[in-house]
């Protein structure tokens, strides 16, 4: 497989559209793909990887880019997940 070529045939818009119509569909509120971003780094620091670890899976270049993210979802607590988890049993 070639680098450059796409895993599915979805374009980028197509992605989001979809993507927003998930977030709706599950009653969530919109969001875009980065929520898939910050999600993975607030489960990774959840169950224990460092700050460095996490800034490493991000590619971030500065810790402190890591640290600020990481406090903006600190005891943030997210309810979503259950009614997620029930739309995806359907």
């Amino acid at each position: 497989m070639v680098s450059e070529e796409p895993l599915f045939d979805v374009s980028a818009h197509g992605l989001y559209l979809n993507l927003r119509r998930y977030f709706r569909t599950a009653k969530l509120p919109p969001s875009g793909v980065n929520v898939f971003r910050h999600s993975a780094a607030k489960l990774r620091r959840d169950v224990g990887e460092t700050v460095e670890e996490v800034s490493r899976f991000l590619d971030h270049a500065n810790l402190a880019v890591t640290t600020t993210y990481l406090r903006r979802l600190e005891g943030e607590e997210d309810s979503g997940w259950r009614k997620v988890a029930a739309l995806l049993q359907r």
